[in-house]
């Protein structure tokens, strides 16, 4: 991934509604700002297209107004006239769909006091309200594949991405909400169908996020073997996703039928991230009981760079136990494992049972205890001989990912 310099966007306009005899007056300054680092420009904003809504609680009183008809009638007539009295005042973009392209969305409020033959300062600072995506596919997916398309949805609008719109650095907005991926690609040597497909979902969502979705093509070794890999980067979460890629055509010799052994798989390591387990300092198999000793499962996570991303992935054959935590809110289902975005405010605002949120968030040491979790699975009834594994996934600020699957064993 590539970042550019940041964008910054700021614009100031300065007007005073002025003083009638026995009335008051406020003077607002408007602006908006927003940063994203990308290579991707934010489009120029016209503050005049705002609209403007002034209320006054008290009475009910609303009036709106486009900032360019505020500020000529303030400039024409002399002023507007306000009775005194408490006001809230709100400034937004003109267009706020759900999902567009090169829409960005601001919006900022105040509140203020009028008095009688006072000019009262008024400030709004709108800023962004929506999340930016853009796609950056690497040099080998554009050699491997002729053409492709991008879906992402949130929900309440649809965005289509073409080989082009890419190429073009096309940005698309979406008001905040989950994001749901949807790839094709098609191989140059059979363009009639995809050749690959990927879904996904980006469930930690914010305002002012930027999603930038990666698209990879790694050739398997055989002719036409292909897989996409697809990895997306806010602000401050980074995730990975694997997709299956093309059908592989085999060819004579070795045990995976391309010409050769299976290859192992090669040695991740990681800097300055770290899953340590003082009772269990190996991570192998641990028993599965109804009750540990204090400290006997706390794991602790070393993350030099603070943490930005934790999901926990729990598979058990205890279908009950599965059922109970599937229902933990943001939950979602992962080829039979229940996934657990820690970091997802829906969860975190209803798990007591593991460290989540701000708790872990940008963390450079975090205390895991797993003596609440792992009892829950006894109280279900495991068959003896069961094996559970939760699966640890942590990424840090510099995007390195760390990913061990703890086993336990119910005897």
């Amino acid at each position: 991934m590539i970042f550019a310099a940041a964008a910054v966007l700021t614009a100031c306009n300065k007007n005073v509604i002025k003083d009638p005899e026995g009335m008051g007056s406020f003077s607002l300054d408007l602006s908006y700002e927003g940063e994203y680092k990308t290579k991707v420009s934010i489009p120029e904003v016209n503050v005049d297209e705002f609209k403007i809504t002034l209320e006054r609680p008290a009475d009910g009183y609303v009036k709106v107004y486009e900032f360019s008809e505020l500020r000529s009638q303030i400039e024409n007539e002399g002023g507007v006239p306000l009775v005194p009295g408490h006001y809230t005042i709100t400034a937004a973009s003109p267009e706020n769909a759900p999902a567009a392209f090169e829409q960005p969305i601001f919006e900022g409020s105040s509140s203020f006091d009028v008095k009688t033959g006072e000019v009262s300062s008024v400030t709004i600072v709108c800023t962004l309200q929506n999340m930016m995506v853009t796609i950056e596919p690497t040099t080998s997916f554009t050699n491997e594949l002729i053409d492709y398309t991008v879906v992402i949805d949130n929900g309440i609008g649809t965005l289509i991405w073409t080989k082009a719109d890419v190429e073009k650095g096309l940005a698309g907005y979406f008001t905040v909400a989950p994001l749901h991926i949807h790839v094709d690609g098609f191989r140059y040597i059979d363009d009639k169908a995809p050749a690959a497909v990927f879904d996904g979902d980006i469930t930690n969502v914010a305002a002012k996020d930027h999603h930038i979705i990666t698209l990879d093509a790694v050739n398997t070794g055989a002719v036409g073997g292909i897989e996409i890999k697809v990895d997306y980067t806010t602000n401050d979460i980074f995730s990975n996703f694997e997709v299956p890629g093309f059908p592989e055509v085999g060819v004579p010799g070795g045990d995976n039928g391309l010409g050769g052994d299976d290859p192992e798989d090669p040695e991740i390591t990681v800097e300055g991230l770290e899953l340590l387990w003082p009772a269990n300092p190996t991570l192998g198999q641990y028993p599965l009981k109804g009750a540990y000793n204090e400290g006997e499962v706390d794991l602790f996570i070393d993350a030099k760079n603070g943490i930005v991303g934790f999901v926990v992935k729990i598979s058990s054959p205890t279908e009950a136990f599965v059922s109970e935590v599937k229902n933990i809110p943001g939950a979602s289902m992962e080829n039979g494992a229940v996934v657990l975005d820690l970091l997802n405010a829906e969860t975190a605002a209803a798990m007591t049972f593991l460290p989540t949120g701000d708790q872990i968030r940008n963390k450079t040491y975090v205390e895991f205890p797993l003596g609440e979790l792992l009892p829950m699975i006894t109280f279900f009834g495991p068959a003896t001989g069961s094996v559970h594994t939760f699966e640890m996934v942590v990424t840090d600020g510099a995007g390195q990912v760390m990913s061990h699957k703890l086993e336990f064993k119910y005897n």
